[in-house]
């Protein structure tokens, strides 16, 4: 039965809402059932856009503008729009060739069950295309897709430029197909043809498979991708921010909390640019970026441009790099800056260090951290932690400014051109902890310790070729036995080690070596070396080879200014004669008076500097033969005039 077979009083009460009436042969629809369309005017939902403006209010099913392209530029405002439950999509306009902004205000919700809650999609023309603006930002919550589908939350691609400014209000994809984002932004001309610029600009919180898409494939420098989010965003099985660009700018700036999801390409935040367009990263204090399985918290890839990453946040990823970076397309400058924040890796092999930077041959890139800042691996414990790799570079030079803690060992073995090399500026006060082998690069290297330098255990640092430095500034510790138990730390391939700071293998044990016998050591200023011995034991310590009476220390050649050596004595029993002495240290070649014996438990005598115990002194002395400077135990003082007395007693038959 069609409309015009049913009397017109009957047409007037189907129409009208009237009571219900039951007609032979009609049957409606759970669809028909359903409210209309979302009223639009002046043009109506269903039909083109020809209006410069268009009002949409109330509540209906969708709002269609998507059946026939729009005819001419306009705004569309959604005032207080109520979509249930689309069918298909929530809001859907075809722009055509036009410009199209969509307002969404005045609260209501948008509800699409499966499609795009908005979608705005063109593949014609270059038009603007906009959900919200700076100044009128999305106020309803909008979210698409369920169960089995491909949808997005908010879906606007066109070939020109595109923007997405929401305000307060949650925008979420329920979709479970692949390709699915709870806000997809793109501009995707092809090959050379004029692209457009990408801006998100959210407040709110973002959920979906993937979280924020922003996509440019414009080759102009004009064409860039700017992403803010203050809210939440969260990536429940895909990448948490991803933004992409070529020769324009790619920018990311994130403050609430950043999720990536288990699986590689799950990226907390993974931004890209492969032409000249440069990258910037910032996330701000007291948020988070965190990625699971195999995913990186960040990750950050350039190409002419360099990039810049500026993180304030705590950046952790349970089965990969914490931070990932690459920069091959050219010889450019890059640097990562650490704020307040803790970053965590799992550490656990050199595809899983904590931070991983890559570069091209030729081309620089700066890791600063600040004072707050904490790098170690998740392992349970400091000492595991200690073990893993924290940090590791390929390709180019790097250079490292440490201000904060840092737990692990670095692997510079990839940056392998003479050309190219590392410095690190270790000022922390907290320590680089490190045990087991840190690799160096081909170049010439240069490592200046002006805080803590902890190493435990067996620890080598490798310095590989060139002509490397290690200077341990003035007021700095090289403390070579942090843990307990024997240590043994190696200095391999280092060519010239200058110590105005103390180097200290105190730990209340006389078991550890410090050995930099490839170095040729220069002191100065109030250089030190501090050390266990068993002042009192009964045995003999030839070398360094396996210590047990005194901590040994190994150097190349000696010069300089001379250097004063600290014992703590771990012996609270008497003294005992030792004239065959412990050797403490041994050098290539020097001179007696490179090394002088020194402490608040050093007193001057008629024979040196010498450590008083009872009626036994100890003094350093140097064997010249063998380069070898030993403890060794004679008659004290005291002793001597305890003689002279009992002699002048038995002279007079006492």
């Amino acid at each position: 039965m069609d409309n015009q077979s049913v009397p017109f009083n009957l047409r007037a009460q189907l129409l009208t809402g009237a009571a219900a009436v039951a007609l032979i042969g009609f049957a409606l629809s759970p669809r028909e059932a359903r409210a209309a369309d979302v009223i639009c005017a002046p043009d109506a939902s269903g039909s083109a856009i020809a209006n410069a403006t268009e009002t949409c209010s109330g509540t209906g099913d969708k709002i269609n503008f998507a059946a026939v392209p729009a005819a001419t530029s306009s705004t569309v405002t959604l005032n207080a729009v109520n979509i249930a439950g689309a069918i298909g999509n929530g809001v859907a306009i075809d722009p055509g060739a036009t410009s199209q902004t969509a307002i969404v205000t005045g609260g209501g919700a948008i509800n699409a069950l499966g499609g795009d809650g908005i979608r705005l999609l063109t593949a014609t023309g270059a038009g603007t295309l906009s959900i919200g603006t700076s100044t009128n930002r999305v106020g309803t919550a909008v979210s698409g897709g369920s169960a089995g589908v491909m949808a997005n939350g908010i879906r606007v691609e066109g070939l020109g430029d595109v923007s997405v400014f929401g305000g307060n209000a949650a925008i979420t994809s329920n979709a479970t197909g692949a390709g699915s984002w709870g806000l997809r932004a793109r501009s995707l001309p092809v090959g050379s043809t004029p692209g457009g610029a990408v801006v998100v600009d959210i407040l709110g919180a973002v959920t979906g498979p993937g979280a924020i898409q922003a996509t440019t494939t414009g080759t102009d420098v004009t064409d860039t991708v700017t992403v803010i989010a203050a809210g939440a965003v969260t990536g429940t099985a895909g990448a948490g921010i991803q933004a992409r660009s070529v020769n324009g700018n790619s920018a990311v700036m994130a403050s609430g909390a950043v999720v990536g999801s288990i699986g590689t390409g799950s990226n907390g935040i993974d931004v890209a640019t492969t032409g000249s367009g440069s990258v910037a990263v910032t996330t701000l204090g007291g948020g988070t970026v965190s990625a699971n399985g195999g995913a990186v918290g960040v990750i950050v890839s350039s190409g002419v441009g360099g990039f810049a990453a500026n993180l304030g946040a705590n950046v952790t990823s349970t089965a990969s790099n914490a931070i990932k970076t690459t920069n091959t397309g050219a010889t450019g400058t890059n640097t990562i800056t650490i704020g307040t924040a803790t970053v965590r890796g799992l550490g656990a092999s050199a595809a899983t260090s904590v931070i991983d930077m890559t570069s091209a041959s030729g081309g620089l890139t700066t890791l600063t951290t600040a004072a707050g800042t904490a790098i170690f691996s998740n392992a349970a414990s400091p000492a595991a932690q200690n073990g893993d790799l924290a940090i590791k570079a390929t390709g180019g030079r790097v250079v490292f400014n440490n201000n904060g803690l840092l737990r692990g060992s670095m692997d510079f073995s990839g940056i392998s051109a003479a050309a190219n090399n590392v410095t690190i500026n270790n000022n922390s006060p907290l320590a680089w902890h490190t045990t087991g082998t840190s690799t160096f690069s081909a170049g010439n290297d240069v490592f200046n310790n002006s805080g803590v330098l902890a190493t435990n255990g067996a620890t080598t640092l490798a310095f590989g070729g060139g002509s490397d430095v290690l200077n341990n500034n003035a007021g700095a510790s090289f403390f070579t036995a942090e843990t307990a138990g024997a240590s043994n730390t190696t200095l391999t391939g280092l060519e010239t080690f200058n110590n105005a700071g103390t180097i200290t293998l105190v730990n209340g044990e006389t078991n550890d070596v410090f050995n930099a016998a490839s170095a040729a050591y220069v002191s100065s200023g109030r250089a030190n070396i501090s050390i266990d011995a068993t002042l009192g034991g009964v045995g003999t310590q030839n070398s360094c080879a396996a210590p047990t009476m005194a901590d040994c220390v190994v150097l190349g050649a000696s010069s300089g200014t001379g250097t004063t050596v600290t014992v703590n004595d771990t012996n609270s029993g008497p003294a005992v004669l030792n004239p065959n002495g412990i050797v403490v240290i041994h050098t290539a070649s020097g001179a007696a008076s490179d090394f002088t014996l020194a402490g608040a438990n050093v007193v001057a005598t008629p024979h040196g500097p010498a450590i008083e115990k009872g009626f036994i002194e100890y003094q350093l002395a140097f064997d010249a033969a063998n380069s070898n400077f030993l403890l060794v135990s004679s008659p004290g003082v005291a002793a001597v005039e305890l003689g002279s007395v009992m002699a002048g007693m038995q002279t007079f038959g006492i």
